[in-house]
């Protein structure tokens, strides 16, 4: 039996070169298919979020569009609403109301001092449910005070009112009255009371209440 012959340093820094070379191969394998992979995987993610991002823009656009038309139909029916005067009983199939001993004063309300060039705008308002079910009658937001010049007015604080008209809850048929209070630029003209309860989706009833 011939005995094998030590390797020499160069042969073994040869036989350790083709070891790493081999390994480098098979790594590169390894990293090439694993990169096939992901590169297949990440393209499926990329589809996959650039479908939603469509879905969703086409939902907003759906949405956007179904607003602005609800919003331009609200705002036309507010507009061809016509103003009654305070002399009618404003009214549609939610609501009736009447506004009466209307006036303004400057009197001053020690508890809330007016600013200076505005004016109280007062008056009783009664109003009444028309719908078949209990509603919520909320005078601070659901009444204000609009004119043809763009002012606009909620309710304001007083002490003097002797029966201010109260938030409760109206059964059907049910009618409340009590007296209001709005502070307006001295130069308004023509205030316009609006009645905005959204009883069963409601549009606001307006009061021309100067006429």
């Amino acid at each position: 039996m011939t005995k094998k012959k030590p390797s020499t340093p160069l042969e073994k820094l040869g036989d350790t070169l083709d070891d790493e070379a081999k390994e480098l191969k098979r790594e590169y394998r390894h990293f090439k298919k694993f990169r096939d992979e992901n590169s297949l995987l990440f393209g499926v993610l990329v589809s996959a979020v650039v479908a939603i991002l469509i879905v969703n823009t086409l939902f907003w656009v759906q949405f956007t569009n179904h607003r602005y038309e609800e919003v331009s139909r609200n705002a036309t029916t507010v507009a061809n609403t016509a103003a009654s005067t305070s002399l009618q009983t404003a009214r549609n199939f939610a609501v009736t109301a009447r506004a009466s001993n209307i006036g303004t004063r400057t009197d001053a309300d020690k508890a809330f001092p007016l600013e200076p060039g505005k004016t109280l705008l007062v008056m009783d308002l009664t109003i009444t449910n028309k719908t078949s079910k209990t509603q919520h009658l909320i005078p601070v937001s659901q009444l204000y005070v609009r004119s043809t010049d763009g002012d606009y007015a909620t309710l304001y604080p007083s002490s003097v009112l002797t029966k201010p008209l109260a938030s409760q809850d109206l059964k059907p048929g049910q009618s409340a009255t009590g007296q209001l209070n709005f502070a307006i630029p001295n130069e308004t003209s023509r205030p316009m009371l609006y009645i905005d309860t959204l009883w069963d989706d409601s549009t606001p009833l307006v009061i021309d209440v100067l006429r």
